[in-house]
């Protein structure tokens, strides 16, 4: 019930608008096109969604239900109607229109670049879009389907029929962690790993609850310590999960803890851990990540109350007090600020966790941020193009160094560019300002070095990557993760 008003208020907040902008549409905007002239392929997927397919889209429900049937709470219908689409542009007023459309229609966007969009949309609503879209967006050319079946591609990527992990402090970590990684995993269920991991490797990590979240869960941080006393820690911070629909990241960020623990035990990492304290927090928003498993698969902020029932969360990238801006949007904003810098609570518990341990010894020379999805590095700053990072010169050898290691490992390219670019692209100026980011507030404030890094895909599966590559991006992330940490020791 409470999904259902949440989207009657999308949709009656994108109506309203809607009708607005029809009575004042720019002519350039033209007419509503007629079927037989819209993309065929797309124009194919909607008649299927009405036609034939609809009895198979049923059994995938009812398979999804039987496959499934732990997670009682989500409400698979909820995706039924809707697909993803890429559309391409071909000039910035392109881009600015399309944009635009989508704030209109309060329309998931996942992804943005200076050429390219992905939007989530349900079939009912299509043609609302492209009517308030630019002649030149609604050519067969300028858009694709990227994502046909989002209801079956939100199902695969839960367990199949082992949802709970048996998980005790008698369990072996070895043989748990070949069971762990070939599923994404609930907060419950990675808390417990967690516990067995630090249980099993009691003298040099430790897990340290570091506040509580809106619904009361524990904020949890991994710390991995130097083996050597030393007055400055030179520490490494890693953050995944900011949004809870990247499971992708979190899954990387545990398997990188585990590689990190257990070839320490067998002397193949002993060098970082002689030299480098580690600080992981792989589920930054555990409200979020929770809700995105019993609820809303695709959902991105955590679950703080706005003083707007229907439309709660806060944007944790977007609430660090670093060049805090505002939203003069609506709470329902997939970006939404807070009113205030540090509102959202495990923003506020992470700084304060971060200051508590400088005061202890630890000095941050780094800090990876892993989300999803572009394939992208990024450097400071986001919140503007027009501040220059210190030391751009060596983020940039650093940046392109990680991008290598990825390559050498599997084969993928990454795009290295200042996130004030991927910033800019993807949040309406109007609305989101750019600032309040993870990444510019720890490089600003605190680490020497500092990225963010967006992981799989470039627009196949999106925020949906399939079970099968769990492993293949951890692996990733780790080789690179090693050499963040090679370079902040021997950055010569």
């Amino acid at each position: 019930m409470f999904l259902a008003r949440q989207r009657l208020l999308a949709t009656l907040l994108g109506a309203l608008t809607f009708l607005a902008l029809l009575v004042c549409a720019e002519p350039s905007f033209g007419n509503f096109p007629a079927a037989e002239s819209l993309p065929k392929k797309i124009y194919d997927t909607i008649a299927r969604s009405f036609g034939s397919s609809g009895s198979s889209n049923n059994q995938q429900v009812l398979d999804g239900g039987a496959a499934h049937e732990e997670f009682s709470t989500m409400d698979w219908s909820q995706y039924e109607d809707d697909m993803v689409l890429t559309f391409n542009f071909t000039s910035p007023r392109e881009k600015k229109a399309f944009m635009r459309a989508a704030e209109v229609l309060v329309l998931d966007v996942w992804k943005v670049s200076k050429a390219s969009a992905d939007v989530r949309i349900s079939r009912s609503r299509y043609r609302d879009f492209l009517r308030i879209l630019p002649k030149s967006l609604r050519k067969s050319t300028s858009h694709s389907v990227m994502i046909e079946d989002l209801q079956h591609a939100v199902i695969s990527t839960f367990p199949m029929g082992n949802k709970e992990m048996q998980i005790t402090k008698e369990s072996d970590i070895h043989t748990t962690a070949e069971m762990f990684f070939k599923d994404y995993r609930d907060l419950d269920t990675i808390y417990d790993w967690l516990d067995l991991l630090a249980a099993t490797y009691p003298s040099y990590i430790s897990l340290e609850v570091i506040g509580q979240t809106a619904e009361g869960r524990d904020l949890k941080a991994i710390h991995i310590h130097s083996r050597n006393s030393v007055d400055e820690k030179k520490t490494v911070v890693v953050t995944s999960g900011l949004h809870a629909r990247e499971w992708i990241s979190v899954s990387s960020a545990l398997y990188a803890v585990f590689q990190l623990v257990t070839n320490n035990d067998k002397n193949q990492e002993g060098s970082l851990l002689d030299q480098l304290d580690f600080l992981f927090v792989p589920v930054m928003n555990p409200d979020g990540y929770t809700y995105s498993w019993e609820h809303d698969r695709l959902w991105r902020k955590n679950r703080q109350d706005t003083g707007f029932s229907l439309c709660r969360g806060i944007d944790l990238d977007h609430s660090f007090n670093f060049h805090w801006q505002a939203s003069t949007g609506t709470p329902c904003s997939e970006s939404y600020a807070g009113s205030r810098a540090h509102e959202a609570l495990e923003v506020h518990h992470f700084s304060r966790y971060i200051n508590k341990t400088k005061t202890e010894g630890h000095k941050y020379y780094g800090y990876l941020d892993w989300h999803s999805y572009s394939q992208s590095i990024l450097y400071p700053y986001a919140y503007s193009c027009d501040a220059e990072p210190r030391d751009e010169e060596n983020l940039l050898e650093l940046a392109y160094g990680l991008a290598k290691t990825i390559r050498w490992t599997s084969g993928k390219h990454f795009e290295v560019i200042p996130a004030c670019q991927d910033r800019d692209g993807f949040y309406s100026p109007d609305v989101e300002g750019s600032g309040g980011s993870a990444l510019d507030f720890m490089y600003n404030i605190h680490a020497i070095w500092a990225f963010q890094i967006k992981l799989r895909d470039t627009g196949n599966y999106g925020f949906l990557m399939p079970k099968k590559y769990i492993l293949p991006v951890a692996k990733e992330m780790y080789n690179s993760f090693k050499y963040f940490s090679d370079f902040i020791l021997n950055p010569e």
